[in-house]
C-alpha cells in the first residue's frame, strides 16, 4: 500500500517555505540505522546483509528519505541536526562523517549550495541500474530557486560496522562531491 504525505521544508534561514510531496512506503519500521524502511525490509534484514537486492534497494531509498526528512525537521526546530554528532552515524560512512565533521564542505550537503528554496520534486533508485555489484544509486531530484537539481547518493554495505549496515559512502551534486 503506499500514500503520500506534505513535508515542509525551509530555507536555512527558516524564512520561506514550500511544500511538497514525497511517496511513503507502507507499512513502515525501523532498521538497525533508524531509518524508516518498509516492514517487509525490516523483517528480512536481521543483522546481518542476507536482504534481496530489491530490499536493499527499498532500505537504501527509505535511509535517503529519512535523511531528507531529519533535515527538513531539524530546520523547523522540530529534532536534531542530521550532519553533526552521532546522529549522522546513521547514515553516513567514517569517510563522508570526516568531511562533515571537518566544515570544509562549502555547501549544503544535500543541496549542493548555501541557500535552499523551493521542493524536493522526487527520491528514487536510478531507473536504468538501482544496484551493480552491491552499490546502490538513488537520485533525488529537487527545485532550487526555480532550477531543477539533481544529488545522487551512492550506498553500500559498510562492513567496517557490525551487521554490516548500509551506509552513504559518496554523495554527487552537479560539478562536485563528496567526500
Amino acid at each position: 500500500m503506499t500514500g503520500n504525505w506534505m513535508r515542509m521544508l525551509l530555507q536555512p534561514t527558516g524564512a520561506a517555505v514550500a511544500i511538497c510531496a514525497l511517496p511513503m512506503l507502507a507499512p513502515v519500521a525501523q532498521a538497525q540505522n533508524g531509518a524508516a524502511v518498509p516492514q517487509e525490509v525490516a523483517q528480512r534484514s536481521s543483522g546481518q546483509r542476507t536482504q534481496s537486492g530489491d530490499a536493499m534497494v527499498a532500505e537504501a531509498t527509505a535511509m535517503v528519505r529519512a535523511l531528507y526528512e531529519a533535515n527538513a525537521r531539524a530546520e523547523q526546530g522540530d529534532g536534531p541536526d542530521p550532519f553533526p554528532g552521532q546522529a549522522a552515524d546513521r547514515y553516513f560512512t567514517a569517510d563522508i562523517l570526516t568531511v562533515l565533521r571537518s566544515g570544509d564542505i562549502g555547501a549544503h550537503p544535500l543541496y549542493g549550495a548555501q541557500d535552499f528554496d523551493g521542493r524536493i520534486d522526487r527520491i528514487a533508485p536510478d531507473m536504468e541500474q538501482p544496484m551493480f555489484r552491491g552499490m546502490i544509486t538513488i537520485h533525488v531530484d529537487f527545485t532550487n530557486f526555480g532550477e531543477p537539481q539533481r544529488a545522487t547518493f551512492f550506498l553500500r554495505a559498510d562492513t567496517d560496522r557490525q551487521g554490516a549496515p548500509l551506509r552513504i559512502f559518496r554523495v554527487e551534486h552537479d560539478g562536485w562531491a563528496y567526500p
